[in-house]
């Protein structure tokens, strides 16, 4: 089971957009704000017509899980997120908290569970619009590209994986993929302007190459707790959307667009022609808004960020 790829016509017969949301690092019991965020979070599936949502990992804190039996699955997942507007697709990635039990659990939960979406530890899904344009979603799992990982005991399951055929994967997927729009996903940012961890070095050896060679419009991750949108040269847009719960203090350098450390996700719209990315926060607060066109550098910041 090391990757999938799927493909999915949906039906959208009366629209002409690809509509979700991404929120990361929120599996804590429903503490630290969990709930009130995983409210809003339905509030705006509701109202924006979301069709799934993207989970950017450390999706159960602080150990993982044991099992697809582990109650936390229940505490953190189930039981928060139990609005009927939330009962859509969850794109789910592995984060490093994950890493700490069984991540293999989180991948056999989509076997029992109608919404829970991890077929592979990496894998890409296809989204076709209505006017036959595609949309790439390609996630990956970053865990065992970090080197501090490998360093100790405490992620066990790193051992396992060999992130040079994931790499290669990557590459392959990218080079085939034929699609207008194409997205990555992962859990650590390749650009972060936050104190507490900042860019993965590691990914920016790897994968930014890729993302420059084949037109990657977007890379969408968590890890940082807080929301951030960077904008280095070159066409990709970097997504961080990890204030699923916690947070901690942002913070902005010369790429930054926008970072804040509020609870909160992002909301993404796709159509034919451009992606409307929005920062909505847990009060229902749309925080920032940009309009980024494929395939070129040109964006468009219609907000500006509310760090104090």
């Amino acid at each position: 089971m090391l990757n999938f790829q799927i493909t999915d016509i949906l039906d959208v017969t009366n629209q002409q957009s690809l509509r979700f949301l991404v929120i990361g690092d929120w599996g804590r019991e429903g503490s630290i704000e969990q709930y009130a965020t995983a409210s809003q979070l339905a509030h705006q599936a509701e109202q924006l017509n979301a069709e799934f949502i993207i989970s950017t990992g450390d999706n159960f804190y602080e150990n993982g899980v044991e099992s697809t039996h582990d109650p936390l699955w229940q505490i953190s997942f189930e039981k928060v997120y139990h609005q009927h507007a939330l009962q859509i697709p969850w794109y789910a990635v592995l984060g490093n908290h994950d890493y700490r039990s069984n991540t293999l659990a989180q991948i056999r939960y989509s076997m029992q569970s109608q919404r829970w979406k991890m077929p592979a530890r990496y894998y890409s899904q296809i989204m076709q619009l209505s006017d036959k344009s595609d949309v790439h979603l390609i996630f990956t799992d970053t865990t065992p590209f970090i080197g501090e990982y490998w360093e100790t005991e405490d992620h066990p399951d790193v051992f396992s994986q060999k992130p040079e055929e994931q790499l290669s994967w990557l590459k392959q997927t990218l080079e085939e993929s034929q699609a207008q729009w194409k997205i990555v996903i992962g859990h650590h940012p390749v650009f972060s302007s936050s104190p507490m961890h900042g860019d993965s070095e590691e990914l920016v050896k790897h994968f930014l190459p890729l993302f420059e060679e084949y037109g990657v419009d977007a890379y969408l991750c968590g890890h940082e707790h807080d929301l951030q949108l960077q904008k280095p040269d070159g066409q990709t847009i970097y997504l961080v959307s990890g204030a699923g719960s916690e947070v901690r203090e942002a913070d902005q350098k010369e790429m930054t667009l926008f970072s804040i450390g509020e609870q909160g996700f992002a909301y993404i719209e796709i159509c034919d022609e451009q992606m409307d990315i929005r920062f909505i926060s847990s009060k229902g607060k749309t925080l920032y808004e940009l309009i980024h066109t494929p395939s070129s550098a040109s964006t468009l910041g219609v907000a500006k960020s509310l760090n104090p």
